[in-house]
């Protein structure tokens, strides 16, 4: 496949336990963010994340949204026993020039391109509550594909960085960067000097052709 240039971070907030976890699998072009979601005594949901992702890569065989089903009955399947709690997920994967994604709750999947930045996945969110998340049963995973472009960048965050995703605040960190990993350090500095009222843990992957 096309090597992939990749910018990350995952980095923790004060509001709660770290709960965000990210999955790089640059050999297989699949990339995700999980985002745990705190319910009191509900289990774990930084682990529920981190379980999400294993389960995610180990299910994959080509069908991503197939993939994030089979992770979510894993998940049920040793929720009790692990202490498992819920969890976002929002994923990609990528093939030559075509790339399909899928979410389930309100982690945020998007491309850039040129100036334009394009919603790939669906918000799970009534706007006070997520309305679905990985740890329940019947979930709905929404999943879009696309063509490629090149020079294209495909983003993937948790909601604690969803504040800064617009078209201006990227388009100028895109300016200042020479490399995907400048461009999320570049948007990370924007989250943390923009603070939004609730500081939540900030996890992003960038990733161009």
């Amino acid at each position: 496949m096309e090597e992939l240039e990749i910018g990350s971070f995952s980095v923790p907030g004060s509001a709660h336990a770290y709960q965000d976890r990210l999955l790089i699998d640059s050999k297989h072009g699949l990339f995700a963010v999980a985002d745990g979601v705190s319910i009191p005594d509900f289990g774990d949901s930084g682990k529920a994340a981190e379980f999400a992702l294993a389960a995610l890569k180990k299910s994959f065989s080509g069908d991503l949204a197939k993939a994030i089903e089979l992770a979510n009955k894993e998940l049920l399947k040793e929720r009790r026993r692990l202490n498992l709690g819920l969890t976002t997920i929002s994923a990609v994967h990528i093939s030559g020039m075509n790339a399909v994604f899928a979410n389930v709750g309100d982690s945020l999947s998007f491309l850039l391109r040129g100036r334009r930045l394009i919603r790939m996945g669906q918000i799970d969110s009534n706007g006070i509550y997520i309305t679905q998340v990985l740890g329940h049963s019947g979930i709905k995973v929404h999943s879009k594909e696309t063509i490629l472009r090149t020079s294209d960048i495909v983003i993937l965050a948790t909601d604690g960085v969803g504040h800064v995703l617009n078209e201006a605040i990227l388009i100028q960190a895109l300016a200042k960067s020479s490399t995907m990993q400048e461009f999320a350090s570049n948007i990370l500095r924007e989250a943390k000097e923009r603070p939004s009222a609730y500081d939540d843990d900030k996890t992003l992957l960038c990733i161009r052709l």
